[in-house]
């Protein structure tokens, strides 16, 4: 499986845990990706690494958060839904579209019927990983 193509410093600090990407999501002129590794206690850690000039920032990682939903509350501040899926591991593609579907932006709208169909569309399909 490919992680992204310039990992940060913190996915590369432990070889003994490899991480391996959940989502990625594209948007004019980068992406960002969702990567989880097995933590310290064996349950996973998730990282979101957000590249190029995507929602204007450089390459950022964010530290390894606890978990799933904690990922959430991180790319919950960006319109990701509405933005384009380019992958989604298939152990993942479950919880993802439940998250998208449960997806309110800040006026409480939920996600575009346009978007929504490319998400149902990636997760259904067994090559979007």
């Amino acid at each position: 499986m490919t992680t992204h193509p310039r990992q940060s410093p913190a996915l590369q600090a432990d070889p003994g845990r490899q991480p391996f990407r959940i989502l990625k999501v594209g948007a004019e002129g980068g992406s960002f990706a969702v990567h989880a590794r097995e933590g310290d206690q064996g349950s996973l850690e998730f990282q979101v690494i957000v590249s190029e000039s995507v929602l204007d920032e450089a390459e950022v990682a964010s530290g390894w958060l606890p978990d799933w939903e904690a990922v959430l509350v991180h790319i919950g501040r960006w319109p990701w839904p509405n933005l384009f899926p380019l992958a989604v591991h298939p152990d993942w593609r479950g919880r993802v579209m439940q998250a998208v579907l449960i997806f309110r932006d800040r006026e409480g709208a939920s996600v575009r019927p346009s978007a929504l169909t490319r998400w149902q569309s990636l997760c259904a399909d067994q090559g979007g990983q």
